[in-house]
């Protein structure tokens, strides 16, 4: 017998109760924690009711508790759960407890999560010393689900150390935080073991900064090992990313809304091995990818849309795609100090990434080294010079390749490559190029060689950036820029201007984020006004949104040049995302569905933005695919996945007079929910599927008209569609 039917026929026992024992759904009332109380469980709790920790009370967790399904344990605010050495999991098999809700305060900064608490505090959830975490729905939650007005209680406190999250459909959900988030994940495994669940995920995060991790091991999840909406973290230091569809993901919707540090800053490696996709990011602003190791997964590392990027000091080995650049914009971004085994292409460059540059990496491939390519008639386009007539590139590549630099001159911009001038190694000289009589369009010059290739440079610690800096900067870059005009067609002012674009651009980014960490917004805004550019016109409309100045937001929007597709679309997504922002009972209606779904679909720059409000509005998700290189010569592994097939729904009659039925899927777990939609994006009607399968149901109440059908299983969008009624 398991405990809860021992636990059920004890007390049939000791009551005298000799009815047919129902085990496993014996109900009892909430326990509370209560206030001022410091409360040890020390002894095997059996519990299918909810606990709930009131404020000023603490709970410590040394044994091992089993909650009954659907039932949860709350931490209200100034409240605490510390789970020590314990272990919370199922009290009946083959079901899932609903996990730890933590109640945060969004209106104010965290506490120091090991001092004393105030009755406003966020809550903190402290679980440490080998814990274990096991079959709940969400192990921990940062709100208050079903109280009124649940933004209020977002921002609860997780610390998380050397502890294990097991067979849980997700490890940890952190909702949208303004202050600086003091939780952290250190020496923990998030792992599924022998496919217990559907869709399971590590970590998500919804717009949170600050979350580290550190020294994690996280595996064998169907879905992303950590994956966030518009956040800012830092992964470092022996995370292990281990069989997961995708290692970590970051999605930004709008400008400057995403930062991510994957091995910057610190001192041993991330591994990351046999994922299908190790790091993918949309439109994210900032991403220092350092020191990692990334391995037998199908891409590397893909960063899409408008970014500000290095990738330097990485191991790719046994990977189809090593790095792909796609329409990454305009600002100056680096692939440096990189070793690339791999069966496809090592760096796959697609479209406008103007101000690339890839230096001193080392090759061993069977596909291209570096493979630059069109997309949709947008021409493949790095940096002008790489390297230049002071420094060489240097980078070495494969020496059994008839295209080293893969840029066909019917596809790409022409560059010019520099060698080094006397060369250590064969390989530091590209072939196949116009300087040697060859196809692809490029030219060769020489330099000196300043480093090896392949030869990690020291990591440089992040230097304090003035304001004079930046003047400086801009100084220089009109100088040169001045002398490019008058002699538009000579290498050294060419040289020069990219040189100084390359200092300017590195001098504002490492200024703004500076500025924007410590919240000198003034300082922010003015220097992005100073700039004067599309590109920093955008980046002023997210620093607004960053502040939640919506008003200011809207005013930069209304004054944005309409030039181009690109920036048609740009202010399209943007006009939706500030009403979603501005809005606390924001709907998509069907029209702006539409809208953002087309260019979502779309091949423009900035198409990364509307994927990512399709993922937090609806669940969208978004596979990657990528062709092979155009005219390749040899058949490179490159992965191209398709969404999985939706569960079957059947919805008649439709258009609809009285009742409509929905024929539905009843899964392992099953919280499906009904949403009637109209076209000014209100909800009009809700109902709950249950586990029969079939639900039938009046539409009386529903005007004539069209409306958007939705249903969710537990919050993920299973299904959508347009319902008409006629009246």
């Amino acid at each position: 017998m398991t405990p809860c039917q021992w636990e059920t026929m004890f007390d049939f026992i000791l009551n005298r109760t000799w009815t047919r024992a129902s085990f496993c759904d014996k109900q009892e009332p909430i326990l509370y924690i209560p206030t001022g109380s410091n409360v040890v469980w020390d002894k095997l709790k059996l519990l299918n009711r909810d606990v709930v920790v009131e404020t000023g009370a603490t709970l410590t967790i040394t044994c091992e508790v089993r909650m009954g399904e659907k039932h949860r344990i709350v931490v209200h605010r100034g409240g605490k759960l510390i789970v020590d050495g314990g272990k919370i999991t199922n009290l009946c098999p083959d079901t899932r407890w609903e996990g730890i809700s933590v109640h945060g305060n969004s209106t104010q900064a965290q506490p120091n999560p090991f001092g004393a608490l105030g009755a406003n505090d966020a809550g903190v959830v402290h679980i440490k010393n080998n814990s274990i975490i096991e079959h709940a729905q969400d192990a921990i939650i940062t709100w208050a689900p079903g109280w009124n007005d649940p933004e209020l209680y977002w921002g609860g406190v997780v610390i998380a150390e050397d502890s294990k999250f097991v067979n849980n459909r997700r490890a940890a959900a952190f909702m949208k935080y303004d202050f600086d988030n003091k939780s952290y994940f250190k020496g923990c495994t998030i792992i599924e073991e022998g496919n217990w669940a559907d869709n399971t995920i590590g970590v998500t995060i919804w717009d949170c900064d600050g979350i580290l991790f550190e020294n994690n091991t996280f595996q064998d999840l169907d879905l992303q090992a950590i994956y966030g909406i518009d956040y800012d973290a830092k992964v470092i230091n022996s995370n292990h990313f281990v069989n997961c569809d995708r290692g970590v993901e970051i999605l930004a919707t709008a400008p400057f809304n995403s930062w991510l540090d994957i091995g910057f800053g610190g001192t041993t490696p991330n591994v990351f091995k046999q994922n299908n996709i190790h790091v993918l990011s949309n439109a994210a602003a900032g991403l220092r990818i350092h020191d990692n190791e990334f391995g037998e997964g199908d891409f590397g590392v893909w960063i899409e849309g408008d970014a500000q990027f290095d990738i330097a000091d990485n191991t790719f080995y046994q990977e189809s795609q090593g790095v792909v650049n796609w329409q990454t914009g305009d600002f100056s971004n680096f692939i440096r100090n990189n070793s690339f085994t791999t069966a496809g292409v090592g760096i796959d460059i697609r479209g406008r990434n103007a101000n690339l540059l890839f230096e001193k990496n080392c090759f061993s491939n069977t596909g291209f080294d570096v493979n630059i390519d069109e997309i949709n008639s947008v021409f493949g386009q790095v940096r002008t010079l790489q390297g230049s007539f002071i420094t060489s590139a240097s980078n070495c590549f494969s020496t059994t390749n008839s295209d080293d630099i893969r840029a066909q001159q019917a596809s790409t911009v022409y560059s010019r490559y520099y060698a080094p001038s006397t060369p250590s190694l064969p390989c530091q000289t590209p072939t196949n190029n116009l300087s040697d009589g060859g196809t692809n369009n490029y030219q060769l010059g020489y330099a000196p060689a300043v480093s090896i290739a392949c030869e990690n440079d020291p990591e440089e610690e992040e230097s304090l950036i003035e304001r004079q800096d930046l003047l400086d900067a801009r100084q220089v870059l009109a100088t040169t820029g001045a002398a490019l005009n008058a002699t538009p067609e000579s290498i050294l002012a060419i040289a020069a201007y990219t040189t100084a674009k390359e200092e300017k651009d590195q001098v504002l980014a490492t200024l703004l984020r500076q500025y924007i960490t410590n919240r000198q917004w003034n300082d922010a805004e003015l220097t992005l006004a100073e700039e004067n550019t599309k590109e920093a016109k955008r980046w002023l409309y997210g620093v607004h949104l960053l502040q939640n100045d919506y008003p200011a937001a809207q005013t930069v929007l209304n004054a944005y040049p309409s030039e181009s597709a690109d920036d048609v679309a740009f202010l399209s997504v943007q006009n939706i995302n500030l009403l979603r922002a501005a809005g606390s009972t924001f709907a998509l209606n069907a029209t702006q569905k539409q809208t953002l779904e087309t260019i979502a679909a779309s091949n423009l720059p900035n198409r990364g933005y509307a994927k990512a409000l399709l993922a937090l509005l609806l669940d969208t998700p978004f596979e990657v695919a990528l062709t092979a290189p155009s005219g390749a010569a040899f058949q490179a592994d490159i992965p191209q996945t398709t969404p999985t097939a939706a569960p079957a729904y059947q919805i008649y009659p439709n258009p609809v007079t009285d009742y409509l039925t929905i024929q539905y899927p009843v899964f392992e777990y099953n919280r499906q929910q009904v949403e009637v939609i109209d076209l000014n994006g209100r909800v009009a009607l809700t109902r709950i599927l249950d586990d029969s399968g079939t639900l039938e149901f009046s539409t009386a109440s529903l005007p004539h008209g069209i409306y958007q059908l939705r249903i969710r299983n537990d919050g993920l969008l299973t299904f959508s569609g347009k319902l008409v009624v006629i009246r």
